[in-house]
């Protein structure tokens, strides 16, 4: 399964404790080592910001290993010009423009999108239970 994670929001600048993005991020890395990307606008245009900014809240060796083990996922106007949907996805990400949410509901693939609330101190936590049970039906 491929995960697509955002930054701002999502994991950096969020209510959900540093703890709980941790573990979302080990669990992720764990079970999608090589399917994990970046769909960020930290991470556009050939630039790979990621690790300077998770550093900015991470321990910084924490930001290094994440940053070295997702790969980044190419788009230019629209996050959904970097999913592959044709295979199983998972995106996490604070604001879905409607364009992109648009796009997800063409592909019939809107179930596919978790929203993530960077003012809800339980989002990283729910983001973990959600994606869990996703995995485990493959």
């Amino acid at each position: 399964m491929n995960i697509y994670l955002d930054i701002w929001g999502t994991l950096y600048k969020t209510a959900s404790p540093i703890e709980d993005r941790m573990k979302l991020l080990e669990y992720i890395l764990e079970k999608c080592p090589d399917t994990t990307y970046w769909l960020t606008t930290y991470c556009q245009y050939g630039i790979n910001r990621a690790e300077d900014v998770l550093a900015r809240e991470f321990p910084p060796e924490f930001a290094h290993q994440v940053a070295e083990k997702v790969q980044v996922a190419e788009w230019e106007t629209l996050k959904t010009e970097g999913i592959d949907f044709d295979r199983p996805f998972l995106w996490l990400d604070d604001n879905c423009a409607s364009a992109e949410f648009t796009v997800l509901k063409s592909k019939a693939a809107e179930q596919n999108y978790i929203a993530m609330d960077p003012f809800d101190p339980a989002s990283a936590r729910n983001a973990l239970e959600q994606i869990r049970a996703r995995i485990e039906k493959i």
